[in-house]
């Protein structure tokens, strides 16, 4: 429930400066994604996160897509990590991978990311983890949307958490 709130308060926000918002209809079906998942984040959760990743929820996948026609998982961390943290980032989940601190999943932090091996040995999947084992991705089926670590496939798949050194955030 205080994701609820948290988000309702994200929305407001986006009016108060001017910014927009999604449309009301989506807003109620993302609003039930959020509280139907469970995810309870509190006050200590960063505002601007979790605002900014709601309003690419539902966004259809496209392979080397980056907007809101269609975006890939690759593509959806680099616009997060651009608008969030003022980050530019380039390539593949693979090259994003490389620029990483490597972490272990237990040690995973909000604004952390979530990299898997699907295919075979290479990383081909990223995510941005959020808290208590969800992370935010762009899936090939069904577009941004948010899972969670423990789910069977994603347990299959999970190679390893990475965090973006502090040096390239500053």
């Amino acid at each position: 429930m205080r994701l609820f709130w948290l988000i309702s308060f994200a929305l407001i926000l986006s009016v108060n400066f001017g910014q927009s918002i999604p449309d009301s209809s989506i807003h109620v079906e993302k609003t039930d994604v959020f509280c139907e998942s469970g995810m309870d984040i509190d006050s200590c959760s960063y505002l601007p996160l979790y605002k900014t990743f709601f309003e690419w929820l539902g966004v259809p996948y496209k392979y080397a897509g980056n907007n809101r026609k269609g975006i890939d998982c690759s593509g959806l961390i680099k616009v997060l990590y651009r608008d969030v943290y003022n980050l530019e980032l380039d390539g593949s989940a693979s090259a994003i991978f490389s620029r990483c601190i490597q972490i272990r999943e237990e040690d995973l932090q909000e604004g952390d990311l979530v990299f898997f091996k699907i295919n075979k040995s290479r990383i081909s999947h990223v995510g941005l983890y959020l808290q208590d084992g969800y992370f935010v991705h762009a899936s090939v089926s069904r577009g941004v949307m948010i899972n969670n670590l423990s789910e069977k496939y994603y347990k299959k798949y999970f190679f390893s958490g990475g965090r973006i050194p502090l040096s390239l955030k500053d």
